[in-house]
């Protein structure tokens, strides 16, 4: 090496080019960062669009901006579930018609898939046991039924993150035995790596709600759930 060369590095400034290799590499980095919030942000807002198709309209009108007032202790009992949803097991929200079960239940729906980024579908509870009794029939499988076999709508309704069983009042033997299968399997299913969420609304409440299920089921049901009771148009947590 001659003394020019020794002299170019002895005066060359080495840190320059650390901290621009370490620029480049914070772009990148940030870069990546904004493609993966966009992709995720995309993923939910398709998650969105199709949790919607499952939701009554009359309950859509109440999710556009300024339709939901959250103000008072409606709003506390929301925060409170807003921050339930984040764990596995179930959600009751009971009490008389026309308090805002199901608009709260919408609600936590939106809550769930834009903040948290679960997929949901929504049932009203007499529609889903229509569409697994046509499973019974002997025709043949087409276009207008969703599901073949009891099983497969079992399995199918395990799938969604979150399970929203709305206006559950049904008592009949076959209608119980049924809901018991649902609600064993995805109280299975969220015990282990894969959260599950159920929301279920009902118009009954205290013991004649835990008696809509079979003892083994409400036990479950007891030990992993939060409950949000409306009183006339106050609710308050349970």
């Amino acid at each position: 090496m001659n003394e020019n060369e020794q002299t170019f590095l002895a005066t060359f400034d080495f840190s320059k080019i650390s901290e621009n290799i370490e620029a480049v590499r914070a772009e990148r980095e940030a870069e990546d960062a904004r493609e993966r919030e966009a992709a995720e942000q995309l993923r939910r807002r398709k998650l969105w669009k199709e949790a919607l198709e499952t939701i009554p309209e009359i309950y859509k009108e109440t999710l556009k901006a300024g339709a939901l007032d959250c103000s008072g202790r409606w709003g506390y009992a929301y925060d409170l579930a807003r921050a339930w949803i984040k764990e596995s097991g179930f959600i009751s929200i009971v009490g008389p018609t026309g308090v805002g079960k199901s608009t709260m239940a919408a609600a936590l729906c939106r809550e769930a898939v834009l903040a948290e980024g679960y997929s949901a579908e929504w049932y009203r509870m007499d529609s889903l046991l229509l569409q697994i009794q046509q499973t019974f029939t002997t025709r043949r499988a087409d276009e207008y039924r969703r599901w073949n076999t009891q099983m497969q709508a079992i399995d199918d309704l395990c799938r969604p993150k979150l399970l929203i069983l709305d206006d559950f009042n049904s008592r009949t033997d076959w209608a119980e035995n049924t809901i018991y299968e649902i609600l064993s399997k995805r109280y299975e299913t969220g015990r282990g790596s894969k959260k599950r969420i159920t929301i279920i609304t009902s118009n009954r409440q205290g013991t004649e709600f835990d008696g809509l299920f079979r003892l083994a089921m409400a036990d479950r049901i007891r030990a992993c759930r939060h409950m949000i009771e409306f009183a006339e148009n106050t609710p308050s947590r349970r």
